[in-house]
């Protein structure tokens, strides 16, 4: 908690989540545009690194100070301290975190218990037909739908408290969505917040490289052709009643509907998450990805820890 001789500030982490393609870098660095807060990427990565690009080599930081060791310093003591870490490392009111991988908002969420800061989690979502689109783009759209629904049924099955933006409102007007997620949050609005790149943070870690560099807005209309995606639409399934369920829980819980969540809807979440998966899900990361990568990367599997 953030006290002055006015006034007490709840510090706030406000971990962004979703699926991959969802916008989260976008929604990370908007909200992190301010002098009371951070934007600080995909954290996740550098503490469970799964692409050789997420290690830390020479430096110990990705900014452009020459000698930061802003990310060295404070992963030394590890994932459970971080936050707090970063908070008194910083100053801030509040952190922003667009990890997506559920695991670590899991675990995220349980190291919070009884900490200075209150965890806000956000999910950001577009439509299976948006997410296929951008992945066909990209010549990558294998299992995409696979991939979409769950990644939705495991943040159910773990979060009892969230909110959800959507993309196309997002990307269509930036300023009144930023203005309805701060006024949930609690924190301030100004005349500008979307224009990020505005932000001179340096320690931003991992996201869309499209994002990161940019310099201006781009509207969804620039990003979505009408036609592409009806012909994109008829060559793939995406009226699956499942997918359906999944969206009506998802455009429930957007922030401006927040209070009014009927009954069936909740139960509809709960009858869609996926609990089983987690621990099937550590075991093989624990396993598999993580560990081989810190293995052939360095030599020494002590040398860079993934923390379980």
């Amino acid at each position: 908690m953030n006290c002055s001789k006015s006034k007490c500030v709840m510090r706030k982490v406000i971990l962004i989540t979703g699926t991959g393609r969802s916008g989260s870098t976008l929604l990370d660095m908007m909200l992190g545009n301010d002098p009371n807060g951070i934007s600080l990427g995909e954290v996740n990565a550098l503490l469970r690194p799964y692409r050789p690009h997420h290690l830390l080599k020479d430096g110990g930081c990705f900014c452009d100070k020459k000698g930061c060791t802003f990310w060295r310093d404070l992963k030394k003591d590890g994932e459970k301290n971080l936050y707090s870490n970063i908070f008194d490392k910083t100053g801030v009111d509040f952190i922003v975190d667009s990890s997506k991988n559920p695991l670590w908002v899991k675990d995220q969420i349980k190291y919070s218990r009884n900490r200075e800061y209150e965890v806000y989690p956000v999910i950001i979502y577009k439509t299976p037909l948006e997410i296929a689109y951008s992945r066909f783009k990209r010549d990558n759209l294998k299992g995409w739908k696979r991939g979409w629904i769950k990644v939705h049924q495991r943040l159910f099955a773990i979060l009892d408290d969230f909110v959800t933006v959507k993309y196309q409102e997002l990307a269509n007007g930036p300023d009144s969505k930023l203005k309805e997620l701060c006024d949930y949050l609690d924190i301030k609005y100004f005349e500008g917040k979307e224009k990020f790149w505005n932000n001179k943070a340096k320690h931003f870690l991992f996201g869309s490289d499209t994002v990161r560099y940019s310099k201006k807005l781009v509207y969804y209309e620039e990003q979505y052709d009408e036609e592409k995606l009806e012909e994109l639409k008829r060559k793939i399934k995406v009226d699956d009643s499942i997918l359906k369920k999944l969206m009506k829980v998802l455009d429930a819980y957007e922030v401006k509907k927040k209070d009014e969540i009927p009954s069936d809807i909740n139960n509809m979440k709960i009858s869609l998450s996926d609990f089983k998966t987690f621990d099937r899900l550590r075991m093989r990361a624990e396993n598999t990805r993580y560990y081989s990568i810190n293995k052939s990367m360095i030599g020494l599997k002590d040398k860079i820890k993934c923390v379980f």
